[in-house]
């Protein structure tokens, strides 16, 4: 069987239920292991589409990868939320369905974020990833530093992230 092809485009509001989906998914296929199954077995569906709804109406920051029609995997980035340095831009997610890793849809995603962050003006981006995620060679690969580390509250468990930063 051929693979196909896949491509990074905007968003658009008419793909508010396969981001959800991705969204979903990509969580319990990422995090399964390293984020208490309490945590994915209860992923509210309501508050992801309308987290989504909203990031949605301005599109201009919000990317898709596509594959025969399909959404299978989704980036969104803008301002830093959170002084870290002189990092005034952060990528706020990065997900792909496991099926489609190494197809250099991620790097499109991560690609189409750099390149709208730069024309904006904004000079350093920050990304923060769970830790233990599997996936976190994916930003040491492509030049992240590692910079900080902090803990946040997800219901009543805390887990950590860290911080990876790069220069646009």
């Amino acid at each position: 069987m051929a693979q196909s092809t896949g491509f990074v485009r905007n968003s658009r509001e008419s793909d508010l239920e396969q981001i959800v989906e991705v969204h979903l998914e990509s969580w319990r296929e990422t995090y399964r292991g390293i984020m208490p199954d309490e945590i994915l077995d209860n992923l509210n569906v309501e508050g992801r589409r309308n987290y989504w709804r909203s990031r949605l109406q301005d599109n201009t920051m919000n990317f898709v990868a596509e594959v025969n029609g399909q959404v299978v995997g989704f980036a969104c980035c803008g301002p830093n939320r959170e002084a870290l340095k002189d990092y005034d831009a952060e990528v706020y997610a990065i997900y792909l369905l496991a099926a489609h890793h190494g197809q250099g849809l991620g790097k499109g995603l991560w690609q189409h974020c750099t390149d709208v962050l730069k024309s904006q003006g904004f000079n350093q981006v920050i990304v923060w990833v769970l830790k233990d995620n599997p996936y976190v060679q994916f930003y040491i690969d492509g030049g992240g530093r590692w910079e900080a580390e902090d803990t946040f509250n997800m219901g009543k468990y805390e887990l950590v992230h860290e911080a990876y930063g790069w220069k646009l």
